[in-house]
């Protein structure tokens, strides 16, 4: 299970890396992807059981986001925080 994790978490990252300088941040693919990272990232805050120690939240990825991202990717970030926060305000 932590290899498949593990290689969906990869394959998203290789995705976010492709949202460069070239991609406009209204780019639709800034908003798919965002919503697979958030839909990944929820999957597996479900069953706190198999978290890695290494993992953190999205919005804790956010203030830990480099300044040299491109805008598109800044945007796809702002995305899954933004879903992150929609998320956690219908469960109050």
């Amino acid at each position: 299970m932590v290899s498949s994790r593990r290689a969906e978490e990869d394959r998203l990252d290789e995705a976010e890396a492709a949202l460069d300088d070239g991609v406009d941040p209204d780019d639709p693919r800034v908003e798919e992807i965002a919503v697979q990272r958030y839909t990944h990232h929820m999957a597996y805050d479900a069953d706190p059981a198999e978290e890695e120690d290494t993992q953190m939240s999205a919005s804790a990825a956010v203030t830990k986001m480099p300044y040299d991202f491109s805008p598109a990717r800044m945007r796809c970030m702002e995305r899954v925080a933004q879903l992150v926060g929609q998320d956690a305000r219908t469960d109050s």
